[in-house]
């Protein structure tokens, strides 16, 4: 939506999600507009600013005990995390879980179901969805946690080859507080809230998707 409002006309392709960080740092694509920052990523890429704050969470199957509050507290556990996403230092510096790599998301859910690993971990916004359309089986087969066991900003990322990739990189860029200004971020993401910097102030916000004063509740960050 970013780059349509910006001019810049785009053409997407969905690739595997274990092939994902190939497809990105060897090509034959320009760039992605959901990427995780890596330093392997960043010597062929430039990143936008961060325009959405994945959190993930830990799921187990029902009656999983899920209140670790870290990766540290899981010693010994197998986690199944997907192939080919750029976990950072969360995942690469912790050695007391067994991180198992699956295909996709989907397939995560598929072998901790299965009783293949204790464990996934999955972005808020998409167990938010799994909960909204499918509540009463989710809620009859899984346990999810509370709290965010890893944070990673999510960016837009152009191939620093191309010559107009900093023009592309400061139009986007230009027209994320105009979107959440506009309430177009939570038309997309189906959220009543969300919290910015809408200022520009360094402190964040809460902004409803319509004029209406917070109270309290969870947010998400963008």
């Amino acid at each position: 939506a970013a780059l349509t409002r910006s001019g810049v006309r785009t053409n997407t392709t969905i690739v595997d999600q274990a092939k994902f960080t190939p497809s990105l740092v060897d090509g034959p694509f320009d760039g992605s507009a959901a990427a995780w920052k890596d330093a392997e990523r960043e010597r062929v890429l430039l990143f936008s600013e961060p325009y959405l704050e994945n959190r993930l969470m830990l799921l187990g199957r029902r009656g999983s005990d899920v209140s670790a509050k870290s990766l540290g507290e899981l010693a010994g556990k197998r986690i199944l995390i997907v192939g080919g996403y750029s976990y950072g230092d969360a995942v690469s510096s912790v050695s007391a879980p067994v991180f198992v790599r699956s295909r996709s998301e989907e397939d995560s859910l598929a072998q901790l179901l299965a009783g293949k690993a204790e464990y996934t971990l999955m972005d808020e916004l998409v167990v938010e969805y799994i909960l909204r359309n499918h509540g009463d089986q989710a809620r009859s087969r899984l346990q999810i946690g509370s709290t965010p066991l890893i944070t990673r900003s999510l960016h837009l990322a152009i191939r620093r080859a191309r010559p107009d990739a900093a023009s592309i990189v400061t139009r986007f860029n230009a027209e994320l507080p105009k979107m959440i200004a506009d309430r177009t971020y939570h038309r997309l993401l189906h959220v009543d809230w969300i919290r910015a910097d809408v200022d520009g102030d360094g402190r964040t916000e809460l902004v409803a998707r319509t004029d209406q004063v917070a109270v309290h509740g969870d947010a998400h960050r963008a």
